[in-house]
């Protein structure tokens, strides 16, 4: 994570710290309900998931922060505070599921105030995409990642397929081959109990003939 050198905001009474580069993001999966309002779409400050991604963010942070200060500067996490940017105006579709990826753009530390600034990059809908088709699909700039996602999802399901049908055609062979089995072994029983009944005849006509 980079830092860029401290910048004083004398309203705020704290200095801001621009994030020039990172790849510290967190994702958020949520099913859209229009009823419920943007709060669904931003993190869950209290999700561990998150507080451990906002732990590595003020560790970074330190460790930056003491290349322009002296000593060692102290975030309690409980006086952490967010804010968020929607730099991007997704097109959202009630009962659809989205996954929102979240990054920070600067942290805002000194006085009273430790606040990381958020600013959402990317979203992008789960079922709605594995419902769509090729032809369907808008063109623009995602396109390409949306062909590639929606082809390892076809992939996918083909192996699938394919498996069961492999599954299903060994099943069938094994049927068909314990069917010739029993049928063979049938006739072969039918044989040997022909066999005994011509042997009981033949014995029975040499007995009456002796007497």
């Amino acid at each position: 994570m980079e830092f860029a050198p401290p910048v004083w905001i004398s309203k705020l009474v704290c200095y801001k710290f621009k994030i020039n580069d990172t790849t510290i993001n967190f994702k958020k999966v949520f099913t859209y309900a229009t009823d419920v309002g943007s709060q669904q779409q931003t993190p869950d400050v209290n999700d561990d998931g998150f507080s451990e991604t906002c732990k590595n963010i003020c560790d970074e942070f330190l460790k930056a922060y003491t290349k322009w200060f002296p000593g060692r500067g102290d975030i309690r996490m409980t006086n952490l505070k967010h804010n968020w940017s929607f730099d991007i105006s997704p097109d959202l579709k009630d009962g659809v599921e989205y996954e929102f990826i979240w990054k920070p753009t600067a942290f805002f530390f000194g006085g009273a105030t430790t606040e990381i600034h958020w600013s959402l990059i990317d979203s992008s809908g789960i079922n709605k995409l594995e419902d769509a088709e090729i032809g369907e699909l808008p063109c623009s700039s995602d396109t390409p990642s949306l062909y590639i996602a929606l082809e390892t999802r076809r992939n996918y399901r083909k192996r699938v397929r394919q498996a069961r049908l492999k599954a299903a055609l060994a099943e069938l062979k094994a049927t068909k081959m314990a069917e010739e089995y029993y049928r063979r072994y049938e006739a072969m029983d039918e044989s040997a109990d022909s066999d005994l009944d011509e042997t009981d005849n033949s014995e029975g006509s040499d007995d009456s003939g002796s007497g």
